[in-house]
């Protein structure tokens, strides 16, 4: 379903996922025999604020997409998903809890090197650009394009992409494809540039 703010309805909703597994995290956390009373105490307090967070949150994420967001099953999957990991990390904060950051960090590294360093096309601004020296023969533009689900947080529904000379694997989970266009020899008088129109490309 298409509608407009998607993009921060889907984040907000995200994040009350975030802080309703905190919430259920530190409302485990209360019912442990093992506990000081002190800390059972503290961790209802936390519960309240991780739910007032989520309310805000959620607030949004309906306000922002009028209730269409949850028209869109995909967000519930990682939504429960998010719920689930934060509820077993609060729980058990030295088991799972500082894996799980560790293992965040790493993945915000892996989307910004695989994702993010690719620029997002625009109309008009070149993709590439050639002189006539350089197109001595016919020569073949590939455009690699990469397009996040726009049920990922963050960076889902962006298209970036970037001119490659041959095809690269494809990334895990992001979807690839290519845009192909040849350059002929003809062409090589001047300065010759390559612009995206239409998820097409164009010479001028």
């Amino acid at each position: 379903m298409e509608f407009d703010h998607f993009v921060p309805a889907r984040d907000f909703f995200y994040l009350a996922c975030i802080f309703l597994g905190a919430a259920l995290g530190f409302i485990l956390g209360h019912f442990r025999k093992k506990a000081p009373r002190r800390a059972r105490s503290r961790s209802i307090a936390l519960a309240f604020c991780c739910l007032s967070v989520m309310t805000a949150s959620f607030a949004a994420a309906l306000i922002s997409s009028q209730v269409r967001l949850f028209a869109e099953s995909s967000v519930y999957i990682i939504g429960a998903v998010f719920v689930a990991l934060l509820a077993i990390a609060v729980s058990f904060p030295r088991a799972v809890g500082f894996p799980l950051i560790l293992l965040s960090g790493v993945a915000a590294v892996w989307a910004g090197f695989s994702f993010l360093r690719y620029p997002v096309p625009n109309p008009s601004v070149p993709v590439a650009s050639y002189t006539r020296e350089e197109i001595g023969s016919d020569l073949e533009v590939v455009y690699t394009r990469l397009r996040a689900p726009r049920s990922y947080p963050l960076i889902g529904g962006e298209t970036r992409g970037i001119v490659t000379a041959a095809k690269t694997g494809a990334l895990p989970g992001i979807a690839v494809d290519y845009l192909r266009i040849t350059v002929p020899a003809s062409r090589s008088s001047g300065m010759i540039s390559v612009y995206i129109e239409d998820d097409e490309l164009v010479i001028k």
